[in-house]
């Protein structure tokens, strides 16, 4: 059972709940070792109440509604509930302004507890195109609702949270009422009402303060912008991509190193924390190795500025005469990997430039550095200069053996020389190589890492289909980690409750087609997994609609030019991607642009003869590529009549026809060889022509 503090106050035998509004009634003279449903823990007078799974008992609260009609998307109600609909009219006709919030029963089934999964409350989707007033809406909700003490700066904010069966009306309205339709029996008050019946029960907390409701809210996204600049209090959880590189160019402003490199130190920071988790089995635990591919590969990527050291550099000029071209492959060893690459396909050569490079570059260092005497570091030049069947890393480790100050590199070594863990890329290049690894190896991984030196950095990647992580993979690698993070500052404080929304801006950014379609899924599995102890109801932004087949239109606003598009008629659960795509809502035209274009352009020309950018034998080019076929046909017939009498085979049948028509008229005898020929003229030229309707 986990020891999750959840304190409850004792008072002559009835147990106050500081969290729950009602009471809950228990006989503490029975033998509380019997009882089936709890399992109770007295601590002087406190204690302690868990459910069966171990979890203290939950209320059910989610962000229902919210809408800001004198902020941001004017006139948008932005509806989460599953039951009602709420919608803010606002009379300007007088200096105080008047809101109505009008309450509304949902038509339809209502869905069911339990839809997103086991503790997944309410999921919802905002969509719209670039522009549309997505982000700035999760920036509203971050910094009005999202605060703790709520400022709900400015008039016309209103938002409703629903705690149990209760929905409580938070606004900053002068003049502010609900207008019910037909719902009477819906439990509905402001934050004021319920201040009161707070007070009447002895539980009152101050107003507007959200943290009675929800322990935490989180923020992510891909976005690169300012939302570095939202807040991150420790109730607000900010772990987007622009506060990772925020942090990471705070770091640089106050590194005295004129060699800092951001792109390095963004890679180091995250391949630190997949190293850490993994070493946590934080991936295995959560059950997330069939959602994501923990990285298995290292990638040393040898530092350019290194060659350009002055020193290093007439060192280099001088070995070049032994090994000519083939940079540090001298020219035995050169001649072997030749004939063996003759046989063999692969990038062998590539990557032994690379190991050798780096080889050469350590042994360097190490000389500099006073590990290495000038005799030992000639000896393994000139062995790997001389050697048929060794690379510089079977060198230097045979050099530095017996060597016990440099037990980093010598660990370094004995990894790299295990040639199981080779990983020559087909796309392989001099400047950097690769190796696999697995949690064997994560300790000095680990140390690879961290370790700051001029020789190279290091990459954690993938092993996909095409040797490295795509895109969308490292995003995917990236929002599992940040999740990792927000649940690990979370469980360092004192919770409030068991309530957690997540707050997801555009996540889907590089993933491809497939890769988004199967969002959602991933993404309720790794949410639940990773927060399985709390309650969570998340929001997320999209401008494509390849996820919103996995939506009910319940659950999804459409915004539109900072306003509402209201598009709830269409059926998106379950609905093909395809014909959701074609929805006018995401785009104007079923073809692209540019081809749109040229089509408009080939028309003009065979119709008007007009077009200052198309000719004959482009029209006819554009027309034989286009996938339409409607549109084909059409232009391909415009085409036939427009050059018909151009066509010299065509002329010749049109004379012969005439010919013979003058030749019947004047009753003369008919040669059926010459009749047949031109028959068959007259088929080929309607063959050919249909042909290329056919294309």
């Amino acid at each position: 059972m986990k020891n999750i503090l959840w304190l409850i106050n004792v008072v002559d035998g009835i147990i106050s709940s500081k969290l729950y509004d009602k009471r809950i009634e228990i006989n503490l003279l029975n033998d509380v070792h019997k009882n089936l449903k709890y399992n109770i823990v007295i601590m002087m007078n406190f204690i302690q109440i868990y459910d069966e799974r171990g979890l203290f008992m939950k209320e059910k609260i989610y962000l229902s509604y919210i809408n800001a009609a004198d902020i941001i998307l004017e006139g948008v109600d932005f509806n989460f509930d599953q039951q009602y609909l709420f919608s803010l009219k606002v009379d300007r006709s007088k200096p105080v302004y008047s809101y109505i919030l009008h309450v509304s029963k949902r038509k339809g089934i209502v869905q069911p507890e339990g839809f997103w999964g086991k503790n997944i409350s309410n999921v919802s989707v905002i969509m719209g195109r670039n522009g549309s007033g997505k982000t700035s809406f999760m920036q509203f909700i971050i910094n009005n609702i999202g605060s703790g003490i709520t400022s709900m700066n400015g008039e016309g904010v209103v938002y409703i949270v629903k705690k149990d069966e209760t929905y409580i009306v938070f606004h900053n309205c002068a003049k502010f009422e609900i207008e019910k339709e037909d719902v009477n029996h819906i439990n509905i008050m402001t934050s004021k009402e319920y201040d009161k019946e707070l007070r009447n029960e002895n539980q009152f907390k101050p107003p507007f303060n959200n943290k009675r409701f929800w322990n935490n809210m989180i923020y992510f996204s891909n976005y690169f912008g300012e939302m570095r600049l939202l807040k991150d209090d420790g109730f607000v959880i900010n772990v987007s991509k622009d506060k990772l590189v925020d942090e990471i160019l705070r770091k640089a402003r106050n590194n005295d190193s004129l060699d800092f490199k951001i792109q390095e130190e963004i890679q180091t920071d995250r391949n630190i924390k997949v190293i850490h988790y993994a070493k946590e089995g934080r991936f295995l635990d959560n059950n997330l190795t069939n959602i994501i591919s923990i990285p298995n590969l290292i990638c040393f990527n040898l530092n350019e500025d290194f060659s350009l050291k002055k020193e290093f550099e007439e060192f280099t000029n001088v070995q070049k005469e032994y090994f000519s071209s083939k940079e540090w492959i001298g020219n035995k060893r050169y001649s072997v990997l030749s004939e063996e690459l003759f046989y063999k396909r692969g990038n062998v050569l590539e990557f032994e430039v690379a190991i050798n490079t780096f080889s050469v570059r350590l042994m360097w260092n190490l000389l500099k550095e006073g590990y290495l005497e000038e005799k030992e570091f000639n000896r393994f030049i000139m062995e790997l200069r001389d050697t048929k069947d060794k690379t510089g890393l079977n060198i230097a480790k045979e050099c530095i053996e017996g060597k016990e100050d440099i037990i980093f590199w010598k660990e370094l070594l004995n990894f790299l020389n295990d040639k199981e863990k080779q990983y020559v890329l087909y796309w392989q290049n001099k400047k950097r190589f690769v190796f696999k690894w697995n949690l064997e190896d994560i300790e000095l991984i680990e140390k690879v890492v961290c370790h700051k030196n001029d020789i190279f950095f290091c990459q954690l990647r993938g092993e996909g289909k095409n040797g490295y992580y795509s895109s969308g993979e490292e995003s995917k690698v990236n929002f599992v980690i940040s999740l990792f993070e927000a649940i690990d500052r979370i469980e360092q404080e004192e919770k409030n409750n068991n309530n957690i929304i997540i707050l997801l801006d555009e996540i889907d950014a590089y993933f491809h087609p497939q890769f988004q379609i199967d969002l959602v899924k991933s993404m309720l599995e790794i949410i639940s997994n990773i927060f399985a102890d709390y309650q969570v109801q998340i929001i997320f932004t999209s401008n494509t609609p390849l996820e919103i087949s996995d939506f009910p239109s319940t659950n999804i606003t459409y915004i539109d030019n900072g306003k509402i598009n209201e598009r709830k008629e269409v059926l998106s659960f379950g609905a093909n991607v395809c014909n959701l795509l074609k929805n006018n809502f995401y785009i104007d035209s079923s073809m692209g642009t540019f081809a749109k274009q040229k089509i408009a352009d080939v028309i003009s020309f065979l119709e008007k003869g007009e077009s200052s950018t198309m000719g004959r034998e482009e029209a006819e080019y554009v027309i034989s590529i286009i996938g339409e076929p409607i549109i084909k046909k059409k232009l391909q017939s415009l085409y036939d009549k427009k050059y018909m009498e151009e066509n010299s085979e065509i002329r010749e049948c049109k004379n012969n026809i005439e010919e013979l028509k003058q030749r019947i008229s004047n009753g003369e005898e008919i040669d059926t060889e010459i009749l047949m020929k031109n028959l068959n003229a007259i088929a080929d030229i309607l063959n050919k022509s249909k042909e290329r309707s056919d294309l």
